[in-house]
């Protein structure tokens, strides 16, 4: 009755708001390389490792996502390689993590 509940309803869901706004943002990376066949199979090694599999492919763009539930929380990722250069997009984690897998390569 004394609209305590609906102030701190507001202030979580704002809050949960803004998280979600900054892990579920799409972040898109372009990264060049040398060799097109050794950068491909290290994207492939670095894509699977995290659970992702190529589903189809959408114009120029490659599509990867995981199977089933898990795909709700970590979304697609699309991946176009063209000469010399690939451009990925994605959730920001998962950007991330691809990043850090291929820099060790």
């Amino acid at each position: 009755m004394t609209g305590m509940p609906y102030s701190v309803g507001v202030i979580f869901g704002l809050i949960g708001g803004l998280l979600g706004t900054y892990f579920n943002r799409t972040v898109t990376v372009s990264l060049e390389f040398k060799s097109k066949k050794v950068f491909t199979a290290a994207l492939q090694d670095a894509l699977t490792e995290m659970g992702f599999e190529e589903t189809s492919k959408l114009e120029d763009f490659v599509v990867y996502q995981r199977p089933a539930l898990s795909n709700l929380f970590s979304g697609k990722v699309f991946v176009q390689i063209g000469k010399g250069k690939a451009t990925i997009a994605s959730r920001s984690r998962n950007i991330k993590r691809i990043s850090r897998k291929l820099s060790k390569n």
